[in-house]
């Protein structure tokens, strides 16, 4: 980093910002000349993290908040660098990851997904549990007469799951749910799930 407050960007090291083969370049990159903006206190004062910020364990996203079994989920290896503007590496950096667990959920008060918050149940652990069904039903594809009030993230996965309609004179439908694990945690009040009915024949 350099001790100036302003710096000219050296474009060769970086990207174009336009690349119209990449469609998304052509609305988000600027068509004006750029203009440099006055840094804020904080920005050029921190944030600062010391080791006591971090747990042993805060560099393994699989194994940071499990309870005793292994999260469901593809497993991945995130690697890279950290560079200044000239391209040169930042040591002692701390990058800051969200991850979502493989429900879809975050670990957030204010996440309110339908989705259990715990990452380490089987797939066969999440229950989804069915009430008020609208205009149909949920049934196993290997016995769709047969309504059914719950299933399992496995069913989903192994595509057993499907909405029978009523045959009721509309294309919408719908049921609530609550989904719930091993651990007798849940996703909180029902929720509704909406169905768009296709007539494939």
């Amino acid at each position: 980093m350099t001790g100036s407050e302003f710096f000219q960007r050296d474009r060769t090291l970086h990207p174009p910002a336009l690349t119209p083969n990449y469609k998304t370049s052509v609305k988000r990159s600027p068509q004006h000349a750029l203009l440099s903006l006055e840094c804020s206190m904080s920005e050029m004062t921190g944030p600062r993290f010391g080791h006591g910020d971090l747990g042993p364990l805060d560099n393994d996203l699989i194994r940071n908040y499990a309870h005793g079994g292994e999260p469901v989920g593809e497993r991945i290896v995130v690697h890279g660098r950290v560079l200044d503007e000239t391209g040169r590496p930042v040591p002692g950096t701390l990058v800051e990851f969200w991850q979502a667990n493989a429900g879809g959920r975050y670990r957030h008060k204010k996440d309110t997904y339908l989705a259990p918050i715990d990452p380490d149940d089987r797939a066969s652990d999440l229950i989804f549990m069915v009430s008020n069904p609208r205009n149909g039903w949920i049934a196993r594809s290997n016995d769709p007469s047969t309504a059914i009030d719950q299933f399992s993230q496995l069913d989903i996965e192994h595509s057993t799951i499907m909405f029978v309609h009523d045959g009721t004179a509309t294309n919408a439908a719908a049921f609530d749910v609550v989904v719930s694990d091993a651990s007798g945690a849940s996703s909180g009040p029902s929720r509704t799930v909406y169905v768009d009915v296709r007539n494939d024949a």
